[in-house]
């Protein structure tokens, strides 16, 4: 699994609103400034973000984005689920299948390591991420 430009700025964007707090709704050219992307970049990574409600979107005078809950109530995986369009450490593991699936020996191992990878960034939030803390892979 390669996690693409999109979903490290995904996760890049949710700690800067997490670190300014819930109150004011920051600006898209503030965030896109603060983050050395495009506006319109930003644009496409942060409306699946809004449109599943872990950012609150405003528009006009004041507008902007800020994190829709609390930093500890929202994770690595649904940031870069939402960011990459679905995860999987397999193009196999997808909806679309394969037509080998049934008779694939390799296919257990891809769904033990999607149900790892699922369950580390499950348990990693944005408030560790803020922080610095985060949790051993392995416990």
């Amino acid at each position: 699994m390669l996690i693409s430009t999109r979903g490290r700025y995904a996760l890049r964007i949710m700690i800067d609103l997490a670190s300014r707090g819930s109150g004011r709704y920051v600006p898209l050219n503030e965030l896109a400034e603060a983050q050395g992307i495009s506006e319109k970049y930003l644009e496409n990574i942060i409306a699946p973000l809004s449109r599943a409600g872990v950012v609150e979107a405003a528009r006009g005078k004041g507008g902007g984005y800020r994190l829709a809950g609390q930093p500890e109530d929202c994770t690595a995986w649904q940031i870069l689920e939402l960011a990459e369009q679905g995860l999987a450490a397999a193009g196999c593991q997808g909806e679309e299948g394969c037509d080998k699936a049934s008779a694939c020996p390799t296919r257990p191992l891809w769904r033990e390591l999607d149900a790892l990878l699922r369950d580390y960034l499950s348990r990693v939030t944005l408030r560790q991420l803020l922080d610095g803390e985060i949790p051993a892979a392995v416990q």
